[in-house]
């Protein structure tokens, strides 16, 4: 999905919005800490679709490390599935896939993020 796909054609049931607020964290309006973010971000993508988009928004006084850790664990969430998928599919880890292995994985579980600048 491109980044610029306005928002309003994205539901709830759609859209992981992620907030952190200097040293809170919410996902969809719950508070969570840090360690259950994985698991939120799991359930959330149970089932992938080209729709479900994570959102991370940041306010201005949320520490850069902080900001970071969130991003890294969504990203690393979408890579464990990705590779478990290559495991299944292909007996064999994500990075050694060869390029067409590769997107037919990335067209099955689509990494979607949106970063949004901080507020």
């Amino acid at each position: 999905m491109p980044l610029d796909q306005p928002e309003t054609d994205l539901s709830d049931k759609e859209v992981l919005l992620i907030e952190i607020n200097g040293d809170q964290i919410t996902a969809s309006s719950k508070p969570i800490t840090i360690n259950q973010l994985t698991d939120v971000i799991n359930d959330f993508t149970v089932e992938f679709s080209d729709k479900k988009v994570i959102k991370i928004v940041s306010t201005r006084d949320t520490g850069y490390d902080l900001h970071l850790r969130v991003i890294d664990l969504a990203n690393a969430t979408f890579d464990e599935h990705r590779n478990k998928l290559a495991q299944e599919k292909f007996s064999t880890e994500y990075s050694a896939l060869s390029a067409q292995q590769k997107q037919e994985i990335d067209d099955t579980i689509p990494k979607n993020i949106i970063i949004s600048e901080p507020q």
